[in-house]
């Protein structure tokens, strides 16, 4: 039998919640517990408003924010395959060829920017600039 179901409208507000929560569970815990390092730059400039690599790239925020973007690729994925195949089904009924043909390039296009984004969104969150440099 089935064990446990859930909307798309469920998934998508879990999508949306989890880097949000988690960017401002780490803005709070670094500002109460990390002010020094969140706001120390470079250049020895005190920051105002510290950048998002600043509160998302100390421990123990770091692992949070990778743990909450890791569980918000899925859904991302699961929802940009479906909006790319609601959108090839609404295109199927396009009487015009050459409409049909480029309203379904385009819905591939967003498909693989969608898919591009999260792929880049991956590479920011995991490979951090304060191990490699």
């Amino acid at each position: 039998g089935i064990l446990w179901t859930c909307g798309l409208r469920e998934t998508c507000i879990t999508a949306l919640w989890l880097p949000l929560g988690a960017l401002i569970f780490c803005y709070v815990t670094a500002t109460i517990f990390q002010s020094d390092d969140i706001h120390e730059t470079h250049c020895r400039v005190y920051n105002v408003v510290p950048s998002i690599s600043a509160i998302t790239g100390i421990s123990p925020q770091r692992y949070i924010w990778r743990i909450c973007i890791a569980f918000h690729l899925g859904p991302r994925l699961l929802i940009g395959s479906l909006y790319y195949n609601y959108h090839q089904h609404r295109t199927a009924h396009i009487i015009e060829e050459q409409t049909q043909l480029q309203a379904k390039n385009l819905g591939l296009a967003c498909y693989w920017l969608n898919f591009i984004e999260l792929l880049a969104l991956t590479g920011v969150t995991y490979v951090s600039n304060r191990e490699n440099y």
